[in-house]
């Protein structure tokens, strides 16, 4: 049997609305990503990520905000980029923040 690549390993994660929610969801699980619990008050509180898509990125930062949570903010991309490398991916190139359009654009000569 399979044994998934536990790329995901400490990361706690919150799936804001996403289009793909279940997928994602499944990806994260499988391959040792922890959900926050559900049901609690706070939004993301206890998230190190918190997977978003552009659209939802100015609702989500104020809600976020309000809770003072320090997660991390990144789009569906990191996590299916994440699993088809078979390694974590850095954040910051996934930003959900529309000002940072291409930051997961790389260029080469």
């Amino acid at each position: 049997m399979h044994m998934a690549l536990a790329i995901f390993e400490g990361v706690r994660y919150y799936i804001d609305t996403c289009s793909n929610a279940e997928q994602i969801a499944h990806l994260l699980d499988i391959h040792g990503g922890k959900r926050t619990a559900r049901g609690t008050r706070k939004y993301a509180s206890n998230a190190t990520r918190v997977i978003v898509e552009p659209t939802r990125f100015e609702k989500c930062t104020r809600k976020m905000r309000k809770e003072d949570s320090r997660a991390l903010l990144v789009t569906p991309e990191w996590v299916y980029t994440s699993v088809k490398a078979g390694n974590k991916q850095p954040s910051q190139y996934y930003s959900p923040d529309p000002s940072m359009f291409f930051s997961s654009v790389v260029i080469s000569a």
